[in-house]
């Protein structure tokens, strides 16, 4: 009958109500799963069940036994935890435990670890869900802050991030500390992904190494036990990362970078400059402290300077060339040969030493320009002399089968005297006897030349 499965009904119920008399701690709440990630991870006001998250009397319930345990033993397993609660007089579905469990991590009451490693965000659900790790997954109860320690922090904070945390509560603050510590690391590693460039960012490196080691520790370790390395890190922030860090961020990144080029690219005309300026602005871009102070102000005022004589070395080897080219353009105007040409050839000489002018000004490079004047002098010269010859008097064709068979006599050419080499068997001139042999030998070797037809210019 209905009264019969109603008695039954009732009686079943007082028997579970008997049995797991603090299973009335869940509020009749249904956890599922699913619901782990948003208890472990979502502030209160994004939760979906707004009552569920702060069913705090069994979470009271859970972490009181926890530190009961934790007082015992020091070592408190999930799997300790899950077959307590499951079994009477509690009754608890594993996933009332899990998300309480999720609910006082996140709330900062409750810490888990794994081979000595502390979990966070999917980690910790990972944790929570794998039933064959539970006695593996440590639970370590935190304490209570103090006012103190929660007043030490944030001005630590402050201090050390250059903005206040948004965090007020001990445990959040804990966290947001970590998380902090974390994202500078990871821009630090950033930055020294450019250290093949920037040497000197080298100095990064130990910092970022206790960066790492911080955003390992527990929330908790930044309120208990951070204050014992504040100074140092405070002074670590202020004579390495943050002056790195603004010169990273600033002009002075780019003055080092343009004095780098600035020394690559101007490499070949150090050897006129004196070596000390040159040497100094290297030391000063080689110091693995540049980012520091004004170095960086210096540098530019010594790149402004080694370039301005550069630029000074520079225009008055174009005027040497160009003086000595103009010298040699006066004197193919002056030839006899020249004279003799129609406007249009001369046009065409003159042309060409106006080219090789003019090139002058695209050289960027003294030793270039000396060598475009010497090559002026012992190629170009000797060659326009001979051009402007050939132009002045061509030679006629053999008009007769007879006479085109006969061979012609080589046209003459104009040689450069300083492309001519004299037999000499010394290679030093000590004495009057010694000079007097070499210029016999210079004298034929000129004679030489002028035999075969050629002309010589000085």
């Amino acid at each position: 009958s209905q009264d019969a499965s109603a008695n039954i009904q009732t009686a079943f119920a007082r028997l579970v109500t008997s049995t797991y008399h603090r299973l009335a701690m869940l509020r009749g709440t249904q956890y599922q799963e699913s619901d782990i990630w948003t208890y472990l991870n979502a502030a209160p006001n994004e939760l979906f069940d707004q009552s569920a998250y702060e069913n705090i009397e069994a979470q009271n319930e859970l972490i009181n036994e926890i530190q009961r345990a934790f007082q015992q033993e020091h070592r408190v397993t999930f799997y300790k935890m899950k077959e307590k609660f499951t079994h009477k007089p509690y009754g608890w579905s594993l996933a009332a435990i899990q998300c309480l469990l999720a609910m006082l991590h996140n709330r900062g009451r409750l810490e888990m670890r794994s081979d000595s490693n502390t979990l966070e965000g999917r980690a910790c659900l990972e944790a929570l869900k794998n039933t064959r790790g539970f006695p593996n997954v440590l639970l370590v109860p935190q304490i209570d802050f103090t006012a103190r320690q929660i007043h030490d922090l944030r001005d630590f904070y402050n201090e050390f991030f250059d903005t206040p945390p948004a965090a007020s509560d001990g445990s959040a603050l804990g966290k947001e500390t970590k998380a902090a510590f974390q994202t500078l690391a990871d821009k630090l590693r950033n930055l020294l992904q450019q250290q093949e460039h920037y040497p000197f960012l080298q100095a990064l490196n130990e910092p970022l190494r206790k960066l790492d080691e911080l955003a390992r520790q527990s929330f908790a370790f930044f309120l208990t036990d951070l204050h014992q390395q504040a100074d140092d890190l405070l002074d670590t922030k202020e004579s390495v990362i943050a002056p790195i860090r603004r010169f990273m961020a600033g002009k002075q990144i780019s003055t080092y970078t343009e004095c780098k080029t600035f020394l690559m690219r101007e490499e070949a005309n150090f050897t006129g400059l004196p070596g000390d300026k040159v040497n100094a602005l290297r030391a000063l871009l080689d110091d693995p402290q540049c980012y520091s102070g004004n170095k960086m102000i210096t540098a530019r005022q010594q790149m402004e300077s080694i370039r301005s004589e550069i630029q000074n070395q520079l225009a008055a080897e174009r005027q040497r060339a160009q003086a000595e080219i103009n010298k040699r353009r006066q004197s193919l105007q002056a030839t006899d040969e020249y004279q003799h040409l129609n406007p249009d050839q001369q046009q065409q000489i003159d042309t060409e030493v106006e080219r090789f002018v003019t090139g002058l000004d695209t050289l960027t490079v003294i030793a270039s320009v000396r060598d475009s004047r010497r090559r002026f002098t012992e190629q170009v010269y000797p060659d326009l002399l001979t051009r402007i010859t050939n132009m002045a008097h061509p030679r006629s064709l053999a008009e007769s089968p007879e006479t085109a068979e006969t061979p012609q006599p080589p046209s003459a050419a104009t040689i450069s005297l300083h492309t001519i080499r004299p037999a000499a068997s010394q290679h030093l001139l000590a004495d009057e006897a010694g000079v007097d042999a070499y210029l016999a030998q210079l004298k034929q070797a000129l004679m030489e030349e002028i035999g075969k037809g050629n002309r010589i210019s000085l």
